[in-house]
């Protein structure tokens, strides 16, 4: 990968609003607007989406919008065509809150994620470390799934079955993935919605649908990656110190979609 990239600048996403990032599509379990989905059925953000979050915010806080573009891609309409020089990973669902019953303690939630989503996150962590000096640590080295491990209940789920991992000291649950899908799906928010007559003050006419959010707290997984091109080298040090927070998806006008970006400390910045 470093003969086509030169760095690479992970992070992670943690949802400080419910965030809803929507696939254009519905699925079987009834949800109108849901939320990105990938090959096994586990929340996700596709870096098609990411990539447009990000630009749509440098495009407002950096004055020089070729040097965005040229990093992030023109746009229809624009003099210049040219495919852009930095690219994001989909963003893995690190870890979501559940409901938690288990040592004794005053917590309540704990993060869960799926055997799955550790294993891409593994393969992530070699392919960045080509690139940058994030290495897989013990995250991938030594969790195992432990059968004999305390009983605990997850989103009113009894596991016994699970490892434990502490991702930049963020401790997560691991769940094998068929029991990690059912609380994931607990987990995520499906909300009503309804639009109002204001002459009548009642729905209107198929005026009733349901969205699917991942809840505060959330945790999501990825990284951007730079190819050896001297503007975008620019453009990733202005991103890197610029974007702390952003709008991710849709809904912001009801308060949806504010995450905060957390640079992995290890990220090379030289």
């Amino acid at each position: 990968m470093n003969n086509y990239y030169s760095k690479s600048f992970p992070f992670i996403i943690k949802a400080i609003t419910n965030i809803h990032v929507g696939s254009g599509g519905s699925i079987e379990s009834g949800v109108d607007l849901p939320f990105q989905r990938d090959e096994l059925g586990f929340p996700t953000i596709y870096a098609s989406s990411l990539k447009g979050s990000f630009k749509s915010h440098l495009l407002k806080v950096i004055s020089d919008n070729w040097l965005v573009k040229k990093g992030l891609g023109f746009e229809e309409g624009d003099e210049e065509e040219e495919a852009s020089n930095i690219g994001f990973l989909d963003a893995l669902l690190l870890g979501i809150p559940a409901r938690y019953i288990g040592d004794g303690s005053d917590r309540y939630w704990v993060y869960v994620t799926a055997e799955s989503i550790k294993e891409k996150l593994c393969n992530y962590l070699k392919a960045l470390s080509e690139i940058s000096d994030v290495t897989e640590e013990d995250v991938c080295k030594n969790s195992t799934t432990n059968n004999n491990a305390t009983p605990v209940i997850l989103n009113e789920e009894y596991v016994t079955d699970y490892s434990k991992i502490v991702f930049e000291g963020y401790e997560i649950y691991v769940l094998k993935d068929l029991i990690a899908k059912a609380i994931i799906e607990k987990s995520m928010i499906k909300a009503r919605r309804i639009k109002i007559d204001r002459t009548t003050k009642t729905v209107v006419r198929g005026g009733l649908w349901t969205e699917e959010y991942a809840p505060s707290n959330t945790l999501f997984f990825s990284a951007f990656l730079v190819k050896p091109d001297r503007p975008s080298n620019h453009l990733s040090y202005m991103i890197y110190k610029k974007v702390n927070y952003l709008i991710i998806g849709g809904k912001e006008t009801i308060g949806k979609g504010i995450g905060e970006i957390i640079w992995i400390p290890r990220t090379v910045i030289s």
